[in-house]
């Protein structure tokens, strides 16, 4: 006896008034969205592509793509840098963290 089982499209069915309020939905989230892309994602996309470039903050910037990249990973001094910044946050995350449940622990009891 051989069972088959019908795929459903896992659609859901939204009433006319559900449908209705989503423009207040995207209303409402609108100005989280524009407030978060001019604070947070172009300031990351800016910085990504001035990092593509050579440049001192006065003259044009010059187009040089990811040579400051191939700079950063060849340099001894970078490498170590980002050996002691990793074992800093490990460090700051565990007394941090550990701090936090000795206080909560005190604070509970």
């Amino acid at each position: 006896m051989a069972v088959t089982l019908k795929k459903s499209k896992n659609k859901v069915a939204y009433s006319k008034l559900e449908r209705k309020n989503f423009k207040y939905i995207y209303l409402f989230l609108l100005p989280t969205v524009i407030i978060f892309t001019m604070f947070y994602v172009q300031p990351i996309l800016m910085m990504f592509f001035t990092s593509l470039t050579k440049w001192n903050g006065f003259s044009k910037p010059e187009f040089i793509g990811i040579n400051n990249y191939i700079r950063i990973i060849t340099n001894s001094s970078a490498a170590s840098s980002m050996k002691n910044l990793f074992w800093w946050s490990v460090i700051a995350m565990t007394v941090h963290t550990g701090f936090g449940v000795l206080v909560a622990f005190i604070l509970f009891n």
